[in-house]
């Protein structure tokens, strides 16, 4: 059976297809190994555009891009890469792979859900478009992309390329394809481009061309070597076709290593010195010592065999090789002199070609004829010897002149052909050229001509579209508006009556079609309108063209009972319809009008509970001050007995009675001081009319003359730059640093002098976003930010908040004095002037407050917390 299915496969087109498809891997994804795109866009493409130049493009060649998923990977990062500079940069991305069926499903762009899930979502919303069959790539990347059949093993291969990337292709190839694979990508790129191979693919085997440029990613860089594609076009096409058929149709051509080749030849010969070469006549490889032969030339080193020769034998070495490429066969030059170590010999050269391998390579083989030395003649015979010498001499050096000669004229007529050839060709290009440019004439004349034809088609069209739009009925035109409105919609003659409406309306009168069509709309049954109003308005108005706008009736139902409506309605005129036309639109605005009755009574109602709030805090505050004067009288009273008391009977009274005097003094004396601190508390809200600009300088100044005792008895140190200067009420922001730095030197460490430093710096808009809600600081233009930090003993950061809660102490108050009402104060001094306060801190590493003030108040806004 097998013999059958080869001969049906020889000879049927769609099965060799369908065989040759089912061979192919596509073995492809998005983004495959994201590592590998990191070090593109972090090293390979930084490097690219180093040495590039202001509108230079960037040519990039996928060699394998199986459906296009890499090739579009590649678009995207790049695009990504260059940034705003994408659009003013040429980028061309040359994707080929062997598959035709790849390339068309490439070229559509089209990719399904689970074809992008390694695209991230941003990616996905700015280079993709939602499609029905799955997700289409943009127009930006696709334009990006040229996508096109070919072979990289036989085809011609892309030029000035800056990037290659030939993944996960050349680890099906045997060595001898991934060498020709290699050396054809070191051709195609440019001086500086890289290559970017699979995660196990190498190009070891071409280290000569090669050189590793990252150690994670397989990317190399390109040795400046000279290139070894050749691309040879002097035969005509057609014999250079049959040619090329011819020996790729010989049998047991299908060895890859030369070397194999060679040997079978030896073994079927003695083994001389000899050399493989290639088409380039490139050594690439010596079997025996041939340095009777070839010896190493001066300078860079080179395997050339023309360059290695000795002395005579590159010319003939030269035509030799050229005769065994043009007539496929063995050619030999026999009697060659040449001079060794000032010695003369005769050699003898045979070219070998060797048929049976996939790239032509020759066979070189050397033998060698010493000559009789001159030494060895004895002088009996030197005259005879050397007359016989010279006529061996002149009949090979007329031999020599005679093959010269017929060489030089083989020579001579394979140039002539070639040049026949070469103008031929030159000849067919230019035929072609000028085909091409009448063919590109014809298609910029036919295009001309599609575009005039087109335009009249566009006119053609507008022009049958305002005819049918002209016929078009006018109910129809009225319907397609009334069926889309929610609310009810009806449409009148020109004698008011019902024509149509809308579903809502026959749902809201509970009325059917039938019932409604024909009827004056003021008269419809069951329902009591403000006829006289309703009728008047549209008669009036609707006939000389005026809108009736926000109509106010009152409409009666013994179903619905009694509601409000608006109307507004207007005139609807076309030519194709014999009467006007009215469209009215009605709303039930009942449950608004209630909706803003019982608003006006809250508002009412809550205008007088703000009259009597505000006259609470008028109250409050006289009480405030009130109990604050009568509560103090009573506690001096207290300090001064007391005081007399320890003065006068001081001798008489008892250690223990004189420490229950002093408790009584330092509790009336806090005493004191709560009372004063809830006065101010009370008060803060009620200076809103005090804002003025204010020396933040001055107040320190002021701030710390009144605690001078303090900071004496302290040592202490306070040291602030240029503060700023913010509108607010002089004598609260006095006060906030009161408290601020009082805290500093009450909470010190024992023996420690205390440290205390303010500084101040103007606020981003970026901080200013983070830190405020749009709603806080709308209308504020720029906020200051104030640190006062000292070295005492701190407290630990989970009691950041507690401490601005009034009457909350992190100590006993016999360890450190105070009421519980100062922070609380500042954090209520500071939202007043719309700010914010926190503190840092750590136990025993002091403590920072951190206030933000917006330098001028913002203008009509209510301040936080006033009631």
């Amino acid at each position: 059976q097998l013999p059958d299915y080869l001969n049906y496969l020889r000879e049927n087109r769609n099965e060799q297809d369908a065989l040759f498809q089912d061979m192919l891997l596509a073995v492809t994804s998005f983004f495959r190994d994201p590592k590998t795109f990191q070090t593109l866009t972090g090293t390979v493409f930084p490097a690219l555009f180093k040495n590039k130049s202001a509108g230079e493009p960037i040519r990039i060649w996928i060699a394998g891009c199986s459906t296009g998923e890499e090739a579009y990977s590649i678009a995207i990062s790049l695009y990504e890469f260059l940034g705003s500079k994408a659009s003013g940069t040429k980028i061309s991305i040359f994707a080929s792979d062997i598959s035709e069926r790849n390339i068309r499903k490439a070229r559509a762009a089209v990719y399904s859900k689970d074809d992008v899930q390694a695209v991230s979502e941003a990616q996905l919303k700015n280079y993709f478009t939602r499609h029905k069959d799955g997700y289409e790539v943009s127009k930006v990347i696709r334009d990006m992309c040229v996508f096109a059949p070919h072979n990289f093993l036989n085809d011609p291969p892309f030029a000035r390329m800056d990037l290659i990337s030939c993944r996960n292709v050349l680890i099906y190839m045997d060595p001898f394809l991934q060498k020709k694979a290699l050396t054809t990508f070191h051709y195609a790129l440019r001086e500086n481009g890289f290559l970017l191979l699979g995660k196990s693919e190498t190009a070891g085997a071409s280290s000569e061309l090669f050189t590793l440029f990252t150690k994670q990613e397989k990317v190399y860089a390109r040795k400046s070597v000279p290139g070894r594609f050749m691309h040879v076009a002097t035969e005509r096409r057609e014999e250079a076709l049959a040619q090329k058929n011819h020996r790729a149709t010989k049998p047991g051509a299908t060895q890859t290593d030369f070397r194999q080749s060679a040997e079978a030849v030896l073994l079927s010969k003695f083994t001389p010195a000899s050399v493989v070469v290639n088409e380039q006549m490139d050594i690439v490889h010596i079997h025996s010592v041939v340095t009777p032969f070839l010896e190493p030339t001066p300078g860079k080193p080179t395997f050339n065999l023309l360059k290695m020769a000795r002395d005579g034998l590159a010319f003939e070495l030269r035509n030799a090789l050229h005769k065994a490429r043009v007539s496929e066969a063995p050619v030999s030059k026999k009697n060659i002199p040449i001079k060794t170590n000032g010695k003369e010999s005769l050699v003898t050269i045979e070219i070998v070609p060797l048929t049976n391998t996939v790239e032509p390579h020759y066979l070189v083989l050397f033998r060698q004829k010493q000559t009789v030395p001159s030494e060895v003649t004895t002088e009996r015979s030197e005259d005879k010897t050397q007359s016989i010498n010279l006529q061996d001499r002149i009949a090979l050096l007329e031999k020599e002149l005679s093959q010269a000669r017929e060489d030089m004229r083989a020579i001579t007529e394979d140039m002539e052909a070639a040049n026949e050839e070469l103008q031929s060709t030159n000849e067919e290009l230019q035929s072609s050229n000028e085909e091409m440019q009448s063919l590109n004439e014809e298609m910029e004349t036919s295009k001309e001509e599609l575009q005039s034809t087109n335009e009249e088609l566009t006119v053609i069209n507008q022009e049958l579209l305002d005819n049918q739009q002209q016929l078009n009925d006018a109910r129809l035109y009225a319907e397609g508006i009334v069926a889309t409105i929610r609310h009810p919609l009806v449409v009148l003659d020109n004698r008011l009556r019902i024509r149509n409406a809308n579903k809502s309306f026959y749902q809201q009168f509970n009325m059917t079609e039938t019932e409604a069509e024909g009827k004056l709309f003021y008269e419809i049954q069951n329902h009591r309108w403000n006829q006289s109003v309703i009728r008047d308005s549209l008669e009036k108005r609707l006939p000389e063209r005026q809108q009736l706008q926000d109509l106010e009736v009152m409409l009666k139902s013994s179903e619905f009972g009694e509601h409000t409506l608006l109307l507004n309605a207007r005139q609807l005129n076309y030519e194709a319809s014999d009467e006007p036309l009215f469209l009215v639109a009605i709303e039930d605005v009942t449950q608004r009008k209630i909706s803003e009755h019982k608003l006006k009574l809250f508002s009412e109602q809550l205008e007088e509970q703000v009259d009597e709030l505000q006259e609470v805090n008028v109250r409050l505050g006289e009480f405030a001050r009130a109990a604050s004067h009568d509560l103090q009288e009573p506690l001096r009273k207290i300090l001064l007995f007391s005081s007399r008391l320890q003065q006068i009977d001081k001798r008489q009274l008892s250690g223990e009675s004189q420490e229950n005097l002093h408790k009584i003094e330092e509790a009336a004396q806090r005493m004191s001081r709560l009372i004063n601190d809830l006065l101010s508390y009370s008060q803060l809200t009620h200076h809103a009319k005090l804002l003025v600009p204010t020396d933040l300088n001055q107040t320190l100044a002021n701030v710390a003359n009144d605690l001078e005792l303090m900071i004496a008895e302290k040592n202490a140190t306070i040291t602030y730059d240029n503060l700023p200067t913010v509108e607010g009420i002089s004598f609260q922001l006095n006060q906030l640093f009161y408290n601020l730095i009082g805290n500093a030197l009450k909470f010190s460490k024992d023996g420690v002098p205390p440290v205390i430093t303010i500084t101040s710096r103007v606020l981003s808009q970026a901080e200013v976003s983070d830190q405020f809600s749009v709603a806080e600081a709308r209308g504020v233009l720029s906020y200051v930010e104030l640190l006062v930090k000292d070295n005492g003993i701190g407290f630990e950061q989970k009691y950041g908040e507690q401490i601005f809660t009034i009457f909350k102490r992190l100590h006993r108050v016999d360890q450190y004095m105070g009421s519980g009402i100062g922070l609380a104060l500042c954090r209520k001094i500071v939202e007043f002037h719309h700010g914010k306060i926190s503190a840092i801190a750590h136990r025993n590493d002091g403590a920072e407050f951190r206030i933000m003030l917006p330098l001028v108040q913002p203008k009509g806004r209510s301040r936080k917390k006033e009631s």
